[in-house]
């Protein structure tokens, strides 16, 4: 049950999916939980029960970050610098125009 005393810490983890076992998760902190995994962009994909080591009363669920942050770029995982965006400054091409055979 050590999740409800730690969850602030992975808020922000630099990762785009995570599976988290809940133990007893009913009440106030299972609220303040959810509530802030919705307000650091999580979203639940997935959730069963954990009926063998838990016999039902533990939920398993799955998050996945619907929007990562530029500043947890997955690049900073494989220890690479991401690359910079480019500008396409030149002007947009015009459309050709089709001419139907008589």
């Amino acid at each position: 049950g050590c999740e409800w005393d730690i969850y602030q810490n992975f808020l922000a983890a630099p990762v785009r999916q995570l599976l988290i076992e809940l133990h007893g998760g009913a009440g106030v902190k299972a609220d303040s939980f959810m509530r802030s995994m919705h307000a650091a962009g999580w979203a639940i994909f997935s959730k069963e029960p954990n009926t063998i080591g838990c016999r039902g009363s533990c939920l398993e669920y799955s998050f996945i970050r619907l929007d990562l942050p530029r500043d947890l770029n997955p690049a900073w995982l494989l220890n690479s610098q991401p690359s910079k965006p480019t500008l396409n400054n030149s002007p947009p091409s015009k459309p050709t125009s089709k001419t139907e055979d008589p």
